[in-house]
């Protein structure tokens, strides 16, 4: 384990999917049109206040409907690669309450246990750079912009999972940027 490369993985659009989700909840409860876009940029705004936002966020969590979605399935089938020749890190945002959920969840689709899970909530800078710098971290895998613009600028490589809300980054030294599990697995070979 201590000879592996260190890799963090951010969950959230990079080996699930949220926003599409919770634009599918949202149309189907409130009948409003979001965009993974315009989310991106202003998600606690999303409708008209950051309170009526997190109600809605809320609802989606606590009705189970972000967990119905599965891990992708391209991450199912690198998975077992991933793990034989690095050490990963599961780096997450989400919040103290869905720590058992988030647990049991990837623990069940990846089928294992003790999985490394890591919550940037517990750190004092709360971000994943901090984190990727505590641990070790050399590679990070993420989709959030502010989560590439910072790790690169600490030395951090980052594979930046194309989304439509992050094609503005450009590669460069530390930014590197894919479409699948397979480029990735491929990337880091």
């Amino acid at each position: 384990m201590k000879n592996k490369i260190k890799i963090g993985i951010d969950l959230d659009d990079t080996i699930v999917s949220f926003y599409k989700e919770f634009i599918n909840f949202c149309k189907e409860r409130y009948e409003v049109e979001l965009d993974a876009l315009a989310l991106s940029k202003d998600f606690f705004n999303s409708f008209g206040s950051k309170e009526k936002t997190k109600r809605v966020l809320k609802e989606f969590v606590d009705e189970g409907k972000h967990y119905e979605s599965n891990v992708f399935k391209d991450f199912k089938k690198v998975f077992n690669d991933l793990e034989r020749k690095f050490q990963i890190y599961f780096i997450t945002s989400r919040s103290y309450d869905l720590r058992g959920r988030t647990k049991k969840f990837l623990e069940a689709e990846l089928g294992r246990e003790n999985l490394n899970i890591n919550y940037i909530h517990d750190y004092p800078e709360k971000t994943k750079s901090f984190f990727c710098k505590k641990e070790g971290i050399n590679i990070l895998i993420d989709d959030h912009i502010p989560n590439i613009i910072e790790a690169s600028s600490k030395g951090i490589k980052v594979f930046v999972f194309d989304q439509p809300w992050n094609r503005d980054i450009k590669e460069g030294e530390n930014i590197i940027r894919v479409k699948n599990w397979e480029e990735v697995l491929e990337k880091l070979n």
